[in-house]
C-alpha cells in the first residue's frame, strides 16, 4: 500500500482528526503533541509532546467481511509487535490490541470501523506506541517506552515510517484469518500456561485455547471447560499489576 504522511502540529486525537475528514485510504495522520489520547471505552493514553509516536493508518475497502473484522485487529497488532521485537525481547500481543514488554504496556491500539452491507468499508487504526518517553505521570499502572528499556534515543518520525512498514506488511494476510489467528495465538501475552481470572461471575483459574472466529478470547476451566469472552468481559488477576482488558 502507498502511504501518504500527514503531521498534525497538534491533536486532541489523530483517530477524532480522521474521523471527521475525508482522508483518503493510504493516509497516516501523526502528530508529536496529543493531548487526549484515547485508548478503548474510556482510557486514556498518555503521551508527553515530542516523544512518543502518536498516529492514525486509514485504511479503506480491504473486502473484509464484517464478522471476520478482528483479522484487521490482528494484523496491525503483529505489525507493532514485528516492529517492538526488533528492538526488545519478550514482546507479546496483549488480547485484544495492546503490546507488551514482559508485564509492562508499551503499545495500544484503537480500531474503529465503518460498515458497507457485509464488508468493512473503512477502518481507523489508531495506535499510541512509547519511544523516548522517560516518565509517566497518569495513572496507567504499567506502562514503559523503547527508551527504558534500550537506553537509546530514537528519531520519531523515522520510527513511524518503520511502523508502519511493518503493519503493512501484516495487512498483506488480512483476508486469511486463520493464519492471522495462528501468529496472533503464538505471540499471545500469556498464551501458555494457568493463570487466574475474573469474569462477571467471580474468579477462576484457566488456560488460553484460542482466539474465535469473533475475535473472542477462548479460556479453559479447570474443569475442562471452554468459554469465549468478548471485550471487558473478563479480567487479569494475579499479575504485577492488574488491568482490565
Amino acid at each position: 500500500m502507498i502511504f501518504n504522511y500527514i503531521e498534525l502540529p497538534e491533536a486532541a486525537s489523530t483517530n477524532s482528526v480522521a474521523a471527521s475528514g475525508d482522508f483518503v485510504s493510504g493516509s497516516v495522520l501523526f502528530t508529536l503533541h496529543q493531548s487526549a489520547g484515547r485508548g478503548c471505552g474510556t482510557n486514556k493514553w498518555e503521551c508527553e509532546p515530542g516523544k512518543n509516536i502518536a498516529m492514525t493508518m486509514v485504511l479503506g475497502d480491504l473486502g473484509v467481511a464484517v464478522e471476520r473484522q478482528f483479522a484487521i485487529s490482528m494484523a496491525v497488532a503483529l505489525g507493532c509487535f514485528d516492529y517492538v521485537s526488533q528492538y526488545v525481547p519478550d514482546c507479546k500481543v496483549k488480547w485484544p490490541n495492546d503490546i507488551y514488554v514482559g508485564d509492562r504496556k508499551i503499545a495500544g491500539i484503537l480500531i474503529e470501523h465503518s460498515l458497507s452491507g457485509a464488508t468493512l468499508s473503512r477502518s481507523l487504526c489508531g495506535i499510541g506506541l512509547n519511544v523516548n518517553q522517560e516518565r509517566f505521570f497518569s495513572d496507567a499502572p504499567n506502562p514503559v517506552s523503547l527508551i527504558q528499556l534500550t537506553g537509546v534515543q530514537y528519531d520519531v518520525r523515522l520510527e513511524l515510517r518503520k511502523l508502519v512498514k511493518a503493519i503493512d506488511r501484516r495487512l498483506d494476510c488480512v483476508k486469511d484469518f486463520n493464519l492471522l489467528r495462528s501468529e496472533f495465538i503464538l505471540h499471545l501475552y500469556r498464551g501458555e500456561g494457568v493463570y487466574e481470572w475474573r469474569d462477571g461471575t467471580g474468579e477462576f483459574r484457566a488456560s488460553v485455547h484460542g482466539i474465535d472466529d469473533f475475535g473472542r478470547l477462548q479460556l479453559v476451566h479447570l474443569d475442562g471447560s471452554i468459554h469465549s469472552y468478548g471485550f471487558k468481559e473478563i479480567r487479569y488477576i494475579g499479575a504485577p499489576n492488574s488491568f482490565d482488558h
